[in-house]
């Protein structure tokens, strides 16, 4: 009976650290190829690079798939530990747990309606124009302090783009591969109606930690770690190559 109890205690135990270290992160469901759901299930380069970084630690990860403010919402209230993508501007930093060190860099272009007559590409152009946003979205704290802009919200980044074209707004943001991915879903007249101006910012993306999960600076450090390891060996570039994954 003793070396019964002994097991008993030794697999309560093993099964307590097990789930000490799977780290269930929220993904955002529709932003391809970075993170979005196929058959329900989270896929994606920003997936794949968390997996594999956390892997590096010997920790578990489990991806639950939804919509970007589903998760926000969901991992903020502790359900989820940590959710994918995030930037880290003034709104943000107070609400979560941080790495170092963002996992991507996102070149952001300035989108304009064909009407705007395009000079300096900086955020000086948006002082009293009309800017597309997405529903939480982070954005540069630069952007969203110019005078006078008047912000309309849409549901998606592609409903912003339509905006654009349809003369509704005047500028929007998007990097650069979501700007050539969501061009391929407008009609020829919306495509011929909005004007890439170039790069603008960058915006580094972090997998942001929820400040109620119990190990969240631990996992911060280890997918600190992890992602550093990957970095030195490239294999965060093989990962974006795989899904043709552009910044």
């Amino acid at each position: 009976m003793p070396h019964l109890r002994i097991a008993l205690i030794t697999l309560l135990l093993s099964s307590h650290c097990l789930a000490a270290d799977t780290i269930r992160i929220c993904a955002e469901n529709d932003w391809q190829p970075f993170s979005f759901s196929k058959k329900g299930q989270a896929v994606g380069a920003s997936v794949d690079l968390i997996r594999a970084a956390f892997a590096k630690e010997g920790i578990e990860t489990l991806f639950i798939s939804g919509s970007y403010n589903r998760c926000l919402k969901l991992t903020l209230a502790g359900q989820y530990d940590a959710m994918l993508d995030v930037g880290k501007n003034q709104e943000r930093l107070p609400q979560f747990i941080w790495p170092q060190t963002p996992f991507i860099m996102m070149n952001l272009h300035l989108i304009a309606n064909h009407q705007q007559v395009q000079h300096e590409v900086s955020y000086r152009v948006l002082s009293g124009k009309r800017i597309g946003i997405t529903a939480g979205y982070e954005y540069p704290d630069k952007m969203l302090s110019q005078a006078g802009i008047l912000k309309v919200e849409s549901s998606s980044e592609l409903a912003n783009l339509r905006q654009l074209a349809a003369g509704r707004i005047d500028f929007m943001l998007l990097s650069e591969g979501t700007f050539a991915n969501l061009s391929k879903q407008l009609s020829s007249a919306e495509r011929k109606a909005v004007r890439d101006w170039g790069l603008v910012d960058q915006l580094g993306l972090y997998l942001a930690f929820s400040p109620k999960a119990s190990n969240a600076s631990r996992w911060a450090k280890a997918f600190d770690r992890g992602l550093n390891e990957l970095q030195k060996k490239g294999e965060d570039r093989q990962i974006f190559a795989r899904w043709s994954a552009v910044p």
